[in-house]
């Protein structure tokens, strides 16, 4: 099912740039590194697909580029039939039912659910840049999406925490191996 979708979206005509292709690459090579995904995930190229539709749904602004791959690391390792909250909670990104009922789309599908979740953040962004200036609005709705309103404080998700990390590797591992040395005068510092 999930290498239909894959198919499916890669033989259709895009608005992604190659330019954007290469900026993502890093990040999901990270993402690969940094998690520890369900097998399913990794043969299904997932972590691509939901890329390609984090780069098509034109919410995700340029310093959160990845957090799709990073909500469903830390919501399920990309396990597509997972169930949490006593089954309140299922898919990659653990949406509940008012994903179905709003947007009518089957939780379990990665790619579907991807969508429904970004618009939802796209619409939430509206409210964050209203209720908590000088915080940056997208990452604040990824959290009240994440994890519901909890009071609609002002905060970021772990989703953004990890995220981080992976783009801090991705910048380590992207400097020259061999950095030039600094040259001893023979004195002591």
């Amino acid at each position: 099912m999930l290498v239909l979708a894959l198919l499916t979206m890669l033989s259709a005509p895009t608005t992604t740039s190659p330019r954007e292709v290469a900026l993502y690459a890093p990040i999901v090579s990270e993402a690969r590194e940094g998690c520890n995904w369900h097998k399913d995930a990794l043969e299904g190229g997932l972590l691509w697909a939901l890329a390609y539709v984090e780069m098509e749904s034109g919410v995700v602004p340029p310093y959160a580029r990845g957090i799709t791959l990073a909500a469903a690391c830390r919501e399920s390792r990309g396990y597509s039939l997972k169930c949490g909250d006593g089954g309140l909670s299922c898919g990659v990104f653990q949406l509940r039912r008012w994903a179905e009922r709003r947007y009518g789309v089957d939780r379990h599908d990665p790619i579907a659910a991807a969508r429904a979740w970004l618009h939802r953040i796209g619409v939430v962004t509206k409210k964050a840049r209203r209720r908590c200036k000088g915080r940056r609005a997208f990452l604040v709705a990824n959290a009240w999406v994440g994890s519901g309103p909890k009071g609609y404080t002002c905060r970021y998700s772990r989703h953004w925490q990890l995220l981080k990390r992976w783009k801090r590797r991705a910048k380590w591992r992207s400097l020259p191996s061999t950095l030039p040395q600094r040259q001893s005068s023979g004195r002591l510092p």
